[in-house]
């Protein structure tokens, strides 16, 4: 790529609007090639010769998705956008299933097209250095399974040494050594599996956010909005589950205190006015997936309600804290200073109305606790919960 922002194959059937593209994208610095033959673009394609593929999803030979399909078949690294004058998100959803990496909307305005080109570039240099990374990372495995294999034969030998001595001692130490070994070995392909599936479920949850965002997009009615909208930060709440966990020490616990910090500032980030703070006190405690879930999409509910209803005139604090109830219990509260309501407190029975409040009474349930609010210069919420078992 020396020299030019990229090499780009263009496979359009209209001759007149592939060349024009293909003029455009070269005066801005890019290197296209283009094809209005989806099969004259493969007979063309060697690996390595092209970084990006741009295509016509609605062609007479081919469509653009078997077009992709074909051509990773040749050359597997080569990313591809496909081109379309049905913008719906049907067609969107369609070209990331088929393996594309984004969609351009016909006809073409230039201003979105370089956007969309040099972020799938991005993407195409990241997934080719994830590629080398992964690489040298089998190497380094393979490096190191032969300095084990190396150590292992020393050992071995020693043992034949000490077994001259000994034949008693050499058994005994033997049965040892192989305890050790599989006890080691098991432990360690356990934290492997464990810290794998957490980031495969907190990738899993990236990508069905970014799956809402795209919706989101293409929505017009403010209420449906909202409701994806509350929907991502309930499923940010699970990847940062998952994130605490996958960087624990034990792999089965984490503190609560940092966790409900990120969470809580994550929420302020994304819905607060500049006149809202907030702060959290939580006292140490180990929490692991049973607990730190509902409490987690909890303080979802209650921070992100007290964001849409408690300042009218965009200014007021909140407070997240944790600590330790007189009877033994963890409570949980979450307090504001905003636009509250008179009637002292609400027990936990009272008749539920909205899907955040739904959600709150379940995972409430779920831990089989406790729930008070109380609107008075302000609303306060407390939940007291069993505290978790020793780990």
């Amino acid at each position: 790529m020396t020299g030019v922002a990229g090499r780009l194959l263009i496979v359009d059937d209209e001759v007149a609007q592939m060349r024009a593209l293909c003029d455009t994208l070269a005066v801005v610095g890019y290197a296209p090639q283009g094809f209005s033959s989806a099969q004259h673009a493969l007979d063309a394609l060697r690996p390595g010769e092209f970084d990006l593929m741009l295509t016509d999803l609605m062609m007479p030979e081919m469509d653009g998705i078997a077009l992709i399909n074909s051509a990773r078949k040749i050359d597997a690294a080569l990313g591809a956008v496909v081109m379309t004058g049905h913008g719906t998100i049907d067609t969107a959803v369609q070209a990331m299933q088929g393996g594309a990496l984004d969609y351009i909307l016909k006809p073409f305005n230039l201003t979105v097209i370089l956007p969309v080109i040099a972020r799938a570039l991005d993407v195409q240099r990241l997934r080719r250095e994830n590629v080398q990374l992964q690489e040298r990372e089998r190497q380094q495995s393979e490096q190191l399974a032969a300095s084990e294999a190396r150590v292992r034969a020393a050992n071995l030998e020693l043992e034949r040494r000490v077994a001259e001595q000994t034949a008693e001692l050499r058994a005994t130490n033997a049965r040892l050594s192989e305890a050790l070994v599989q006890r080691t070995g098991a432990l360690n392909q356990r934290d492997i599996l464990l810290r794998e599936v957490y980031h495969r479920v907190k990738n899993n949850l990236q990508l069905v956010d970014s799956l809402l965002q795209i919706q989101a997009r293409h929505l017009t009615d403010p209420e449906a909005k909202s409701a994806l909208i509350s929907l991502r930060r309930r499923v940010y709440a699970l990847g940062l589950v998952h994130h605490q966990l996958m960087d624990s020490t034990n792999l089965k616990t984490f503190d609560i205190g940092p966790f409900l910090q990120e969470l809580s500032n994550n929420l302020v980030e994304a819905g607060a006015e500049q006149g809202v703070s907030l702060a959290v006190r939580a006292i140490p405690l180990d929490v692991g997936l049973d607990i730190a879930i509902p409490l987690g999409l909890i303080v979802t509910e209650l921070v992100s309600n007290a964001l849409k209803h408690a300042f009218p005139d965009g200014s007021g604090n909140i407070l997240v804290s944790v600590e330790s109830a007189e009877d033994g219990n963890i409570a949980l509260i979450v307090s504001d200073d905003g636009q509250g309501q008179a009637g002292g407190q609400t027990p936990s029975d009272q008749p539920k109305s909205g899907t955040g409040t739904r959600i709150i009474a379940t995972l409430v349930n779920q831990l089989n606790g406790t729930i008070t609010v109380r609107r008075d210069h302000g609303t306060r919420t407390e939940i007291r919960v069993a505290p978790p078992a020793p780990s």
